[in-house]
């Protein structure tokens, strides 16, 4: 349980490593085992909820997560060594939707540590570079997920609805460039379809063609599905001392706008 516990299954720099690697094994102490011994081990985990507790930091049941980060990473790293051992295409929106729960000491890395799994790189991804600020970073990825044609998926990631708080060393970030440096404290419905696409959209197939202007403003034209033909009365009703609507008011109220 120690070896599982280790917050090297967390480093963003690690998925290339067991990703691109043509042999691995895991050695901890004296000990190793084949990788792919480790991820059927581990996998029992998955399946069986109640074991998944013996992978938690903290023995406090109340601060236990529901699943293990560790868990989540491994398999994680797994799919994307197989997609690379069978040659499938890595994109840059595949690496960073499916590693947003790794950490990296420097920002920029949730970035750059991708680059070496990138089959499909988009022309104006930036190369590795530690001169630029982490906004900068932030902002060309998300310029490439545009250059993607995925900009449903950019936006799903965007915001601030993921995280308790704004993320202060990260002032000048545009809000529709996702904060890759920390991971989704909660899951929406988003996160359920984002690896294989969105598939809801209430304008149907049209296809709407993002720009960005003066580098950090992003422009989508709208697309009009409905319009509002009429707009009920506002009842203004007296409640109870319970809290409760007075059914009798509130049916004098309706009949009298009928």
């Amino acid at each position: 349980m120690k070896l599982l516990r280790n917050p090297w299954f967390q480093r963003i720099w690690v998925v290339q490593e067991v990703c691109l690697a043509a042999s691995l094994r895991i050695v901890y102490g004296q000990r190793d085992i084949p990788w792919q011994m480790f991820i059927e081990g581990i996998s029992t985990f998955g399946r069986h909820p109640n074991l998944t507790h013996l992978l938690e930091w903290t023995e406090d049941f109340k601060f236990r997560q529901a699943r293990s980060e560790t868990l989540e990473t491994a398999i994680l790293m797994d799919q994307f060594r197989r997609k690379v051992q069978l040659g499938e295409e890595l994109s840059i929106s595949d690496l960073l939707i499916g590693c947003q729960m790794f950490k990296a000491m420097d920002a920029r890395d949730k970035i750059f540590g991708l680059h070496g799994m990138c089959s499909r790189k988009p022309t104006v991804l930036m190369l590795p570079s530690y001169v630029a600020t982490v906004e900068q970073v932030f902002l060309n990825a998300a310029h490439s997920l545009l250059e993607e044609n995925h900009v449903d998926k950019l936006l799903a990631l965007a915001g601030v609805g993921y995280y308790q708080e704004l993320n202060k060393e990260l002032k000048y970030l545009p809000s529709w460039v996702p904060d890759w440096s920390r991971a989704p404290q909660v899951l929406t419905f988003a996160d359920q379809n984002l690896s294989r696409g969105l598939n809801y959209k209430a304008g149907g197939k049209a296809s709407l063609t993002p720009s960005v202007q003066n580098k950090s403003s992003l422009i989508v034209p709208g697309l009009q599905i409905d319009t509002i033909a009429q707009l009920g009365p506002i009842f203004d009703i007296q409640r109870g001392e319970d809290g409760k609507c007075n059914i009798t008011e509130l049916k004098k109220l309706m009949d009298a706008h009928n």
